[in-house]
């Protein structure tokens, strides 16, 4: 009986000390920049650069790879680059593979592509450097009236990558003039299918007109992924990428700036 009472004593001071809560009160709260400069790689934690220094080897053992072989360094700039150029191109050829449709033309930002490509060794790293970021390949169906809207903010901001089916100049203006697309200006009741990547169909990059769509296709595809899967298509051919801005053969005039 006693062993009885004992238990029932012991159970009811674990269930009301069980159910006391300690209340704290926050009398003060402070907080504080702490500058991440060359100061702290002086003198690194030890356990973290250990740490650090596993993964980083991991890391760059696969970044280092070299997966193919450049011709010419393509750099990336306005109003028409080599590299902006070949991304659009590779965007309009990797659309049509996927979905089985014509496109007209291929759009890429120039903001989208954060380095250039150098001539010689490509490595793993050199594309991830390229295209850092997670952006999807979508198709967009367009509105001639809004396709010409988007080449007019295209040229105002000074130019992005534009596929081999474009023609157009940017005039002293702003404006774009002779706008062309497979050499036939645009009929403004035609829908026209466009390559593209899924930050700027949302209308980013003040690529508004793209907000506008008839249609629109995102392929589980990442363009950085896509771009790593041709090189090595064309290495396992011998090959090498090359690339040019076509207002120097004149096969097109691309974007072009009138001065």
């Amino acid at each position: 009986m006693n062993t009885l009472k004992y238990i029932i004593v012991g159970v009811v001071l674990y269930t009301i000390t069980a159910c006391t809560a300690t209340h704290y009160t926050v009398i003060e709260s402070k907080g504080y920049t702490i500058p991440v400069t060359e100061r702290l790689d002086a003198s690194p934690d030890a356990s973290v650069a250990e740490i650090i220094n596993i993964y980083k080897t991991k890391v760059d053992s696969i970044t280092s790879r070299v997966i193919g072989q450049s011709e010419i360094a393509m750099d990336v700039e306005r109003p028409q680059s080599c590299l902006s150029n070949f991304t659009s191109d590779l965007l309009v050829e990797t659309a049509e593979k996927n979905t089985g449709k014509k496109c007209d033309f291929g759009v890429m930002n120039i903001g989208g592509i954060r380095t250039f490509l150098p001539e010689g060794d490509i490595t793993v790293g050199n594309i991830f450097s390229i295209f850092p970021f997670e952006n999807s390949i979508s198709v967009i169906t367009l509105k001639g009236k809004d396709v010409k809207d988007l080449f007019d903010i295209i040229a105002r901001r000074g130019g992005e990558g534009v596929s081999k089916q474009v023609e157009v100049k940017i005039g002293k203006d702003g404006k774009a003039y002779g706008l062309k697309i497979n050499g036939e200006k645009i009929d403004d009741s035609r829908l026209y299918t466009i390559a593209t990547i899924d930050y700027i169909a949302n209308g980013n990059d003040e690529l508004i007109p793209f907000k506008n769509s008839v249609s629109r296709t995102d392929l589980d595809l990442r363009l950085r992924d896509v771009m790593l899967q041709y090189i090595a298509d064309k290495t396992a051919k011998g090959e090498k990428l090359k690339a040019s801005l076509d207002n120097r053969d004149r096969k097109s005039t691309r974007l072009n700036s009138s001065h």
